[in-house]
Formats: C-alpha cells, structure tokens, sequence
C-alpha cells in the first residue's frame, strides 16, 4: 500500500511538472509570436562579446536589413553598422553595450543590397546572468 501511495505521489508529481513545462512552452510561443508581429526590427544582442554578436532577430529586422536571420546569428554587430563607426552615435552605443547601459541613438546601416538607411535605436539590456 505504501509503495502504491508513493508511485500515486510521482505521478501526481510528474503530472504538475508537465503542465509547468506546458505552461513555460505556452508562454515562450507567445513571446515569439508578439516579436515576430512587431513592426519594429528587433534584436538580442550578446554584449559579453567585443562589438557585440547578434542571437536573434526578428523577421521585421530581416525585411529592414535584407540579411536573413541565419546570415546574422553569430556575426558581430559591426557587419551591419561597422561603416558607420566614424558617427558619435555609434561609438557611443558601443560603449553602452560594453557597460550594460541603456541609449537612444540614429545611425547610419548599411542593408545587404548596400543601400544605406537610418536606423533609430533603443539599447536596452535584458539581464538573464549573462547580459544580452
């Protein structure tokens, strides 16, 4: 009867743990969802890295840029914004990534065609122990 009350108590157990599992599954569909309907381009930098290394973009950033989110995981920021590094702005948004700091700036990029665009620009970190 014990071992039955003790097998019962896993399953009880197990069940919770999957619909927080679920739950968590949801909440990361939804999330995803929200960026990918965003107008805006959007991207979660990895500021541990010297001039910064895209993690994900989303698809609005794709059709801004013209670069394909698998042509940017991985490369660094400055593939996209390096021509611009003579502007304040940009210099200074490098700093502010290096510090963990939040910044507005207006920056000249560069899409894939080579066409040049302003770019307005919100920095702001999201910390999850290591700071993208």
């Amino acid at each position: 009867l014990a071992a039955v009350a003790l097998v019962l108590l896993a399953v009880v157990r197990i069940g919770l743990l999957v619909r927080s599992l679920e739950n968590t599954i949801d909440a990361v569909r939804l999330r995803d969802r929200a960026l990918a309907s965003v107008g805006s381009g959007i991207v979660i930098i990895d500021a541990s890295v010297p001039d910064g290394r895209f993690l994900d973009v989303n698809p609005a950033f794709e059709r801004i840029t013209g670069y394909g989110r698998h042509e940017l995981l991985g490369r660094s920021v400055s593939a996209l914004f390096g021509r611009a590094a003579d502007q304040a702005d940009a210099h200074r948004l490098g700093l502010t990534l290096a510090t963990g700091g939040e910044a507005d700036a207006r920056i000249l990029g560069h899409r894939k065609s080579g066409e040049a665009y302003w770019s307005e620009i919100r920095l702001a970190p999201v910390k999850d122990g290591v700071q993208h």
